[in-house]
């Protein structure tokens, strides 16, 4: 018998064709020095990740959802499972 958490993400459908662009971003990314290396934990489908590619930042994810890593790796970005 699996236990399901009461916030366990691993569910969520996440969709290849939206994108979440949520307010905090843009602080997030003020924070972020070209050239950085990011470990993005609970990434999503990537929407964070993929603006790091304006800072010319390396990012990476963990992602739950199966849905959230196959939406982030359909934006050609590098999350793993987990």
């Amino acid at each position: 018998m699996r236990t399901v958490l009461k916030n366990d993400n691993r569910q969520y459908q996440y969709s290849s064709a939206s994108s979440a662009t949520r307010p905090e971003y843009l602080q997030i990314l003020s924070w972020i020095q070209p050239g950085s290396r990011i470990l993005d934990l609970a990434c999503g489908d990537g929407s964070l990740l993929s603006l790091f590619k304006e800072k010319n930042a390396e990012g990476e994810g963990i992602e739950l959802a199966e849905s959230g890593v196959a939406a982030a790796r359909h934006r050609g970005l590098r999350v793993k499972q987990g």
